[in-house]
Order: structure tokens, then sequence, then C-alpha cells
């Protein structure tokens, strides 16, 4: 699988890089900065662009794993990354909130 990593400042600059690869890659990633920069609206707004299309929320989650991973989720994320220096209950919690909606985790 090919991803490509989305860790513009601006949901104008991801648009326009994106429809340059969106054919050639299987994986979306809503890289950090975009996720800090414009927040789950940028996981949203890609994947009603790219339905088909893998969409990966960078969100790096460090603690607070149940909120922010379903925020992603709500979002339609289909992955979302934790931190690997997270606290095992911080990973527990957004892998139960990933199951029920069907996603995966990644760490980071």
């Amino acid at each position: 699988m090919l991803q490509v990593a989305l860790d513009n400042q601006t949901m104008s600059d991801a648009y326009a890089t994106t429809r340059l690869i969106a054919d050639e890659v299987d994986i979306i990633e809503v890289g950090t900065i975009l996720c800090v920069g414009e927040g789950v609206r940028a996981v949203r707004d890609l994947k009603a662009l790219y339905p088909d299309k893998i969409v990966l929320a960078d969100a790096k989650i460090a603690d607070a794993g149940k909120i922010l991973s379903r925020m992603c989720f709500e979002a339609n994320a289909d992955w979302v990354t934790v931190i690997c220096c997270a606290d095992i209950n911080t990973a527990k919690g957004a892998l139960e909130v990933a199951k029920e909606f069907g996603g995966d985790l990644q760490l980071n």
C-alpha cells in the first residue's frame, strides 16, 4: 500500500497536494501539522472527497485516548495514531474506540 502524508499547514495546500496524487495512493494521512492546524475537519473533508481511500489521522495521541480517538473516528478516520510513549491505558482506550468504529490504531 502507498501512503502520502499531508503535513500541510492549511486545507487549501492539502487539497492541492491530494488532487495531484490521489489516484496513485491507497492511504491519505492527515499529518500531525494538518491535524493541529485544521482539526478533525481535515479528516472529515478528505474522507468525504476520497471515500474509497484509507484516511489516517496522525493525531499522535499522548493522553485522553478515548476522547481524542473518538473525535477522529467520528470525523470518519479509518486509522488513528497513538504516540508510542503514551501510557498503556491511553493506547487501550484508543484501541477500544477504534474497535467500536471498525477502525484501526497505529502506534507511532
